[in-house]
Formats: C-alpha cells, sequence, structure tokens
C-alpha cells in the first residue's frame, strides 16, 4: 500500500472518530433535542432558490451563429505545412461534331444511249437493279441527276443537299 493511500485512510479514521465522540458528548449532556440532532445525518444547508436559479431561462440558441461566414472547419483536422494543391486544368474545348456527310454513291455507270435529237439516256447499276435516267431526274427519291459533262455526272443527295460526282468513264 502506497504512502499516499495510507494517510488517506488515517485522515477518514479521524475524522470518523471525531464525528462519533461529538455525538457521544452531546448525547451525554442531557438535552434530548441536542441529542436528537447530533444523531441525524448532517446535509449542506439549502441555498436560496433564486441564487441557484437564473431568472430568465437559459437561450441555447444563441449558440448557433447564424451570422457566422465561411464553411465549417473540423478544429481537431490533420493539418500540414504544404500549400493546397493547384486547382485542376479546366476541361478541353469540345469540338463540334463534324458535318454531316452524304453516303457513298450506290451507283455504278454501265453505259449510254444517244439519240439525235433526244435526251441522251444513262444506264446506272444499284445492287441488282437497273437504272435509266436522264437529266433532272430522281433516283429511289434520294438522288437527282443534276448536270453531266466531261466525263462525268453530278448527282444531288436530296436529304442533306450535297452533290457528289460518279465518274462516266473514257470519252469516245
Amino acid at each position: 500500500m502506497s504512502a499516499s493511500k495510507r494517510t488517506t485512510i488515517a485522515v477518514a479514521a479521524a475524522a470518523l472518530v471525531l464525528g462519533a465522540s461529538v455525538g457521544l458528548l452531546a448525547a451525554s449532556s442531557g438535552d434530548p433535542a441536542r441529542a436528537e440532532v447530533a444523531a441525524t445525518t448532517r446535509t449542506a444547508p439549502e441555498l436560496p432558490r433564486s441564487s441557484t436559479e437564473p431568472s430568465e431561462p437559459l437561450r441555447i440558441d444563441l449558440l448557433n451563429r447564424a451570422g457566422q461566414s465561411g464553411p465549417r472547419r473540423d478544429a481537431f483536422s490533420p493539418r500540414g505545412w504544404q500549400p493546397p494543391p493547384p486547382p485542376p486544368a479546366p476541361p478541353a474545348p469540345v469540338e463540334p461534331p463534324p458535318p454531316p456527310a452524304a453516303p457513298a454513291l450506290p451507283f455504278a455507270f454501265m453505259g449510254q444511249f444517244e439519240s439525235p435529237g433526244e435526251k441522251t439516256v444513262y444506264y446506272l447499276v444499284e445492287g441488282d437493279k437497273l437504272h435509266t435516267v436522264t437529266e433532272g431526274e430522281t433516283i429511289n427519291g434520294t438522288h437527282r441527276i443534276e448536270a453531266v459533262k466531261d466525263n462525268r455526272m453530278d448527282i444531288l443527295y436530296l436529304p442533306l443537299s450535297i452533290t457528289q460526282t460518279l465518274a462516266l468513264g473514257a470519252a469516245p
């Protein structure tokens, strides 16, 4: 047992003996009222009510600062001496999509028929279909023959209004 525990036990025992002897002394004096008071347990005197209770109720709502600016931070979060990292680079600008393009011509030139005084008839093949066309005609509702000159045929793709060229072969 340590010295401080021994001292504490000795002081408590002395207080107990002193309290008991005062009680016996009061009881032996012959005054019954005094003996009854000494035998009861002593309690702390009660303080006046006005000193323990505040006159106004405690306003806890004042603890939250509504006007406080800035974000709340954890006061105990770890902090380093290094400066914060730089902000990320802005994203690269988005390039606009390419303009729409017409699909490849589905036609192949097979030949032509020339008759004096009439329009020249051109024979075009699309897969297993044979089309006989002249200038200005529309094929399948999607292509129109615009012009024929210098061994080439200009065909307009109607949905996008894009002109495409079809080679007609070598000149005779």
